[in-house]
């Protein structure tokens, strides 16, 4: 069972690079999707499923009508695809976007965060995956805090007019499959209005709306990407 796990999360992991690395050159990446959506998928069932035990062992009596209607996990599947659906969307979405001192972040600091908590509270938690939840909120919260201070002190966006606006959303990353191209331009559009509608209140104001804007959109792919 170990070896089938770490089989699929290799797979995954291979699939994320694999559409990180293609997806400006061919629509057919769209089929690395597939295992991080079914990984993404596994996983919010197994949180959903521990806790859903927990609350019903601490709030229902064995053997009542309530207890034995709950038994099934139908509704937990449903749920969990929706929310893979919309994790799957998100870190897409993310995908398109990335610039490389992201990737110094997910794939460096990140996963040691990770493994330095998964360490230090292995005597503290069970092992599995409703504790495992709680190491990744910790891991991507700071990884996110991280991200957050060095865009604040170490990366310059200029406030923006009219005219730089129009002369940065030129440029954006092109692909060869028409619909991530369109995405692409889109997100690098949004991106752009972002900072134009930012630099409306101010240097300081643009610095700590940048930052906090930076903190919670890192911090919600951090925790999706660490569920893969």
């Amino acid at each position: 069972m170990s070896l089938l796990k770490n089989s699929s999360y290799i797979l995954t992991l291979l699939s994320l690079f694999g559409f990180l690395l293609t997806w400006q050159r061919s629509a057919f990446s769209l089929f690395f999707l597939i295992p991080i959506f079914l990984t993404l998928f596994w996983e919010f069932f197994l949180f959903l499923k521990l806790r859903k035990n927990i609350i019903k062992e601490a709030t229902l009596i064995k053997g009542s009508l309530f207890y034995r209607i709950s038994m099934g996990d139908f509704y937990l599947y449903i749920f969990s695809f929706f929310l893979a659906i919309f994790g799957l969307v998100s870190l897409f979405l993310n995908f398109l976007n990335l610039e490389k001192i992201d990737f110094v972040f997910i794939f460096i600091i990140l996963p040691l965060l990770m493994i330095f908590l998964k360490k230090e509270l292995h005597l503290q938690f069970i092992d599995n995956a409703y504790n495992d939840f709680r190491i990744v909120v910790i891991a991507s919260f700071f990884t996110a805090l991280f991200y957050a201070f060095y865009g604040l002190f170490f990366t310059y966006n200029e406030l923006l007019n009219l005219e730089l606006f129009s002369r940065k959303i030129i440029a954006y990353k092109s692909a060869s499959f028409v619909y991530f191209d369109f995405l692409s331009e889109f997100l690098h559009f949004v991106s752009n209005l972002k900072f134009f509608i930012f630099s409306y209140f101010g240097y300081l104001g643009f610095r700590a709306l940048n930052f906090i804007f930076d903190f919670f959109n890192f911090f919600m792919f951090c925790s999706l990407l660490a569920f893969v």
